[in-house]
């Protein structure tokens, strides 16, 4: 399935990244581009395995893997298996190419990560219900720096991967650093110099970045649960203090959240 998003003129001039088109379970055919995309793309392959051929060699894409595509760079890919799914999500905007610049992106990057497709997913589901278009630009951005961000990560430290894994698979239970570090087999203060050195906070910080970052979609996409219900998704079991960190975090309470936002 497929959304066309960008269906105001005036987000290409105005906003710095532009989300263009997102989809998700689609039954990706053969796709070529010898003169590339006119905009840039983060695929991810949902079911089978598929092959990338580039200018600069051929690509294995895997189940599981992200993609980003610079516009721009000629392209063809197509299923290697029987079923070959797929989402992504497409972008452009006057802001786009310094950010590129800044994270250091190639034509082409490959990513492993289960964050990048939920985030597109979420995505989807703000497009399908046609929310504004700055809310699908914060969605483009969220998802092009996580990819980036995480790639970087991954050539630096894998035991913070492995650390930050855990965090996002657990962040629904009442976790602990300790119990993060019981997981890895090290020390605490070993955790802790992980997060400072490469992430620039606690790890109870990335935590409370994962639970926010969970509420905020659970708020506009099932826009009838209740906070409480909410709370406890988000790994928040007093309704009281999820609301209090939520307008620390999120500038306003998670009812004006929602209510500004949603359709």
């Amino acid at each position: 399935m497929m959304l066309a998003t960008a269906k105001d003129p005036r987000a290409h001039a105005l906003l710095p990244i532009v989300m263009l088109t997102v989809g998700i379970n689609f039954v990706q055919n053969s796709l070529c581009r010898p003169e590339g995309a006119v905009f840039h793309q983060i695929l991810y392959v949902e079911q089978g395995n598929g092959i990338l051929e580039t200018a600069e060699g051929n690509f294995e894409l895997p189940e599981g893997i992200a993609v980003f595509m610079r516009k721009d760079a000629p392209v063809k890919y197509y299923g290697k298996s029987e079923i070959f799914n797929t989402a992504w999500v497409s972008f452009v905007g006057s802001s786009v190419d310094q950010m590129l610049s800044y994270v250091g992106a190639k034509n082409f990057a490959f990513l492993q990560s289960k964050s990048i497709y939920s985030m597109i997913v979420n995505a989807y589901k703000l497009a399908e219900r046609g929310s504004a278009q700055e809310l699908l630009s914060k969605c483009a951005y969220e998802v092009l720096i996580s990819f980036f961000h995480e790639l970087n990560t991954v050539h630096q430290s894998p035991m913070l991967i492995k650390a930050k894994n855990y965090i996002e698979e657990n962040f629904k239970k009442d976790i602990s650093v300790s119990d993060v570090a019981r997981f890895l087999g090290v020390s605490e203060s070993s955790i802790f110099r992980l997060f400072r050195d490469y992430e620039r906070q606690t790890p109870s910080d990335y935590l409370k970045a994962i639970r926010m970052r969970r509420a905020s979609q659970l708020l506009l996409a099932e826009t009838e649960m209740k906070i409480s219900e909410l709370a406890h998704r988000c790994g928040f079991f007093d309704t009281a203090y999820f609301c209090k960190v939520f307008k620390k975090e999120m500038g306003m309470t998670p009812k004006t959240y929602r209510s500004r936002f949603q359709q």
